[in-house]
Order: C-alpha cells, then structure tokens, then sequence
C-alpha cells in the first residue's frame, strides 16, 4: 500500500511538471519597405518601435505560453501562426499578423499566448501604430 502511495506522489509530480511547462520564442522578420515612406504596425499585442540606419524593417517577435511543451510552440510557430504579413497600399507598407486573429486550443483548452513585438523601422519613415494595446516609440538608434 505505501508502495502505491509513493508512486502516485511521484506520478503527480510528473504530471505537474510536465503539465506546467512554458514555451518561449523570438522571431526574427523582415521585410522590404520598397521605398514606401509610412509603415503602418496593425498589430493587436504591444508593440515597441524605433528608427535604426538599417535598411529594412526588423521585426522581433516574443512569443511564450504557459502549460505547453516547447515542441508544441515549434509545431505553432511551424505552421504559420505567428507569421508577419506585409502589404503595400499607396505610400505605405502594412504589417499584421492576420493567423492571430483565430483563438486556438488544446485539448478542448484555449491556448493563453503572450506575445510582444519590437520593431525596427528605417530612419525616415514615418511610424503609424494601430494597436489597442499602449505601444512606445524609441529615438533613433541602432540595433544591437
């Protein structure tokens, strides 16, 4: 009987761990700006942008979510889920991540995504943020 006890202790203990993993990701994006003199950033999750002498936009993006392993976080950021799309409209380039726009779950769960964005815009374009979420914008400086 004390056998059947400690074994379901340390069952409950794996189970708890491996339950309560966290995945966590930075993505790297890129993209041409073809000339365009605004970028526009229609990004739900806050956003922190800044100017740097580079000559494309960089995107850094955050991604962590809590009770999943990190294959299951490879397998999302795989499949496309946190892709950055851009699209050119008049003088302006538009950035989104329109995968994001679909809640999904696991094992009949919703998945609780934190996700954050830091991006790179060339010196002399015009940064326009579209975020519900309270965003920055950061003085010119260069990348690290």
């Amino acid at each position: 009987m004390k056998i059947k006890s400690i074994a379901f202790f340390v069952l409950s203990i794996i189970g708890h761990l491996s339950f309560s993993q966290s995945g966590e990701k930075v993505l790297v994006s890129s993209i041409n700006p073809q000339n365009r003199k605004i970028i526009k950033i229609e990004l739900v999750q806050p956003v922190e942008a800044e100017h740097w002498k580079g000559d494309v936009v960089k995107i850094l993006t955050t991604v962590s979510i809590d009770h999943v392993s990190e294959a299951v976080l490879k397998s999302l950021v795989t499949a496309g889920r946190y892709r950055i799309e851009s699209t050119i409209e008049n003088d302006s380039v538009i950035i989104s991540a329109p995968a994001l726009q679909k809640q999904i779950s696991l094992g009949g769960n919703p998945i609780v995504e934190s996700i954050s964005y830091h991006i790179y815009v060339p010196e002399g374009m015009m940064i326009e943020i579209e975020s519900e979420i309270p965003s920055k914008l950061f003085p010119v400086e260069n990348m690290p």
